[in-house]
């Protein structure tokens, strides 16, 4: 086996483990794990990782972090949060210098913001890659809000509110007056985040922050995530997912059903356009009627990478061959489609009828 340094950055410690299960599961790379951006202490007790100090001004965080790769012999970079993928696309070439390289999924600092901030992404789709995306509108001040959802057809449609920059996570979402609540929350979407239009208006809009509104018309919500290699797609695993959580759901099962054509048509053209590389995230709306609208590209490795890893694909191993220009193009993954897995305090996985589990 080869072994890779690897400096991993991630400010969300699941996401962080998750990401450092599938690099222990590697057949191929002996890894030696660096963390960055994690504060959690017990980490390091179950895994073989060494955490670094996070900086107190983002301003050295370029500086501190070559000190890190190059004190440390660092082979690669893999950052799993989207506040990273700018500093370190303005210093590639200083990586490269030191023989690191950083996993980014475009190098044009232009498309690198756009895929980083919610409206632009939404407006460029629409615009350039001439992709359906739901109707939103941008909130700069907190007394558009009120006006925004008005606008978008509150009360009678639901509204889902996003902050703009893809670092941050969370939505509240305002039914639609024709929608019984209780059902949804006890039926429907358990983990579901409700809110009235007075107490976002009131508790969130005070915020200097940029927000996204949406319409939210949606009957499905699928999360895809694709490998590709400069424009090029070779792998898309899909499945099911929460519309309101922007993550993994307890209960997900990776499924190729009707919709997987008209989703793989959206995944490739967003790849494309935007000349993509690595592992990407995307959310796509289905409604009652079949329609597909794409929501958000999550440039960088998510929560759902351990559902990858047991569904055929090991995407930082993948990745980390991009990396070493080792990648083989002629890659065809075996995906296991209809695999099950619930994420209670272990994973319990259901395939083809067979029960196993993965301590967590």
């Amino acid at each position: 086996m080869k072994s890779v340094r690897v400096l991993v950055i991630c400010s969300n410690a699941s996401t962080f483990l998750h990401i450092l299960r599938t690099l222990e599961s590697s057949q191929k790379y002996d890894f030696t794990i660096f963390g960055y951006g994690v504060t959690d202490e017990f980490i390091p007790l179950f895994h073989r990782v060494t955490l670094f100090d996070k900086v107190s001004h983002q301003t050295d965080l370029v500086s501190y972090l070559l000190k890190i790769c190059n004190d440390n012999g660092i082979d690669v970079i893999i950052p799993a949060s989207t506040e990273y993928l700018r500093p370190l696309c303005d210093s590639l070439e200083q990586f490269r210098e030191i023989n690191t390289e950083p996993i980014i999924p475009v190098s044009n600092p232009l498309l690198l913001e756009i895929l980083s901030q919610k409206s632009k992404l939404l407006e460029y789709s629409k615009n350039v890659l001439l992709i359906t995306v739901p109707e939103y509108k941008t909130i700069e001040n907190h007394m558009k809000i009120v006006e925004a959802a008005s606008d978008l057809g509150y009360p009678q449609k639901s509204i889902l509110f996003s902050p703009s920059l893809s670092s941050q996570t969370g939505s509240l979402r305002l039914v639609d007056s024709s929608r019984d609540i209780r059902k949804i929350f006890f039926d429907e979407k358990p983990d579901a985040v409700f809110t009235t239009l007075e107490r976002f208006s009131s508790d969130i809009g005070h915020s200097s922050s940029e927000i996204t509104a949406m319409q939210f018309d949606c009957s499905t919500e699928y999360t895809a995530e694709v490998l590709c290699r400069k424009g090029q797609t070779f792998a898309i695993i899909v499945y099911p997912s929460n519309p309101l959580s922007q993550e993994m759901s307890t209960f997900s099962v990776l499924t190729k059903d009707q919709h997987y054509p008209t989703i793989e048509k959206i995944v490739k053209k967003v790849v494309e356009g935007f000349g993509l590389s690595y592992s990407i995230g995307m959310r796509i709306w289905i409604d009652s009627e079949g329609n597909a609208r794409l929501v958000d590209v999550i440039p960088h490795l998510r929560n759902d990478i351990i559902l990858s890893l047991h569904g055929g694909i090991n995407f930082p191993e993948l990745m980390v061959d991009m990396a070493f220009h080792e990648f083989d193009y002629s890659y065809k993954p075996e995906i296991k489609w209809g695999l099950k897995m619930q994420q209670v305090w272990l994973e319990l996985l259901n395939y083809e009828g067979a029960v196993w589990k993965t301590e967590m």
